[in-house]
């Protein structure tokens, strides 16, 4: 392998580690808004330590729900001699 295409593997990898980051979509509930009204507050708040907070400051609420653990399914438990089955039809 040629050390160019060493050199351009090795930032592509980079790269995609560089950009996987949660990608948040935002929206402001019950007013109009504009993409450009959107990319302005963006560019003011990635200046500052927290984007997220600083967006929400704005009027921006979060569409895309963040990764959160999966909750394990509830045990279902039965009083004691029962068989989960009903009672029988007649």
């Amino acid at each position: 392998m040629s050390p160019r295409v060493l050199l351009i593997a090795c930032g592509s990898l980079v790269l995609v580690g560089c950009s996987s980051g949660p990608d948040i979509e935002w929206m402001k509930v019950g007013q109009p808004y504009t993409a450009a009204e959107f990319r302005r507050d963006y560019a003011a708040c990635d200046k500052t330590p927290n984007l997220e907070e600083c967006l929400r400051g704005r009027g921006w609420v979060s569409v895309t729900a963040g990764v959160a653990p999966k909750q394990a399914t509830p045990e279902m438990r039965l009083p004691p001699g029962s068989t989960g089955l009903g009672r029988p039809r007649n």
